[in-house]
């Protein structure tokens, strides 16, 4: 991987018209970002995530109120509405416990994080020199979180953009390209198998799909999202057992 001057920046407000890496890799990837510049920046992305979790001096700025744990509590009380409280559950029960359950456990984390990150919310734009540069916002500052909700949103929107393109009969292979590109951007190549950490990795990643599926607006987006999330909790069950 090469390295361009400063490749991801966190920004307070989002600048003008860049688009999102969802916006460049979905729908319609004819483009080839997602092969070429996409694979490299979420490389970078996977490091630079790597870094603000490991600098303990960093401050957590994020005001009271904001943050991951307002975001999880936003998440559990969408799959209240959507999932727990009618009758005919589009969810089960067992599923919906667990996921209730791992929200109330990442809130809990006590490390410095961004809190909100997917990739609709980190964008693209031109550096000085003319080169694709990341950029993440965060309005309210670093937050406090466990760090698996940062990585856990990133796989989560990957592993749904996997599932929904094999779904539409596209080939994965690109989003499974950008997954193994953040994921090692974020662990290294060298780094040793770490399988409490991807436990609640793929704890936060169902949070994400759950949540982005009780946010949809077409119910054929919001019931493919919710067979997503339900086979992300039982990707965790199998791997507590494991």
């Amino acid at each position: 991987m090469t390295q361009g001057p400063e490749p991801v920046r966190l920004v307070a407000r989002a600048p003008l018209s860049a688009p999102s890496v969802e916006q460049l890799i979905w729908p319609d990837p004819s483009h080839g970002w997602e092969a070429r510049e996409g694979v490299e920046h979420l490389w970078h992305l996977g490091r630079w995530l790597r870094g603000i979790h490991d600098n303990p001096d960093r401050p957590a700025q994020a005001p009271a109120g904001d943050g991951p744990v307002t975001l999880l509590e936003e998440v559990r009380v969408l799959l209240e509405e959507r999932l727990g409280g009618t009758d005919g559950d589009p969810i089960d029960r067992l599923h919906w416990t667990s996921l209730h359950e791992w929200a109330a456990r990442l809130a809990e984390g006590g490390a410095v994080a961004h809190g909100r990150l997917g990739l609709d919310g980190v964008l693209v734009e031109s550096a000085d020199d003319g080169s694709p540069a990341l950029v993440v916002p965060a309005p309210g500052g670093l937050a406090t979180a466990d760090p698996s909700v940062d990585v856990g949103g990133v796989v989560g929107d990957l592993v749904e953009l996997t599932h929904r393109s094999r779904g539409e009969g596209r080939d994965p292979a690109a989003y499974q390209r950008l997954l193994t590109a953040f994921l090692t951007g974020y662990r290294g190549i060298t780094g040793g198998p770490e399988p409490a950490a991807d436990l609640d990795v793929y704890r936060a990643a169902a949070l994400r799909v759950a949540g982005r599926s009780a946010a949809r607006t077409d119910p054929a987006d919001a019931g493919l999202d919710l067979e997503i999330a339900k086979r992300l909790v039982e990707h965790c069950w199998a791997l507590a057992d494991a």
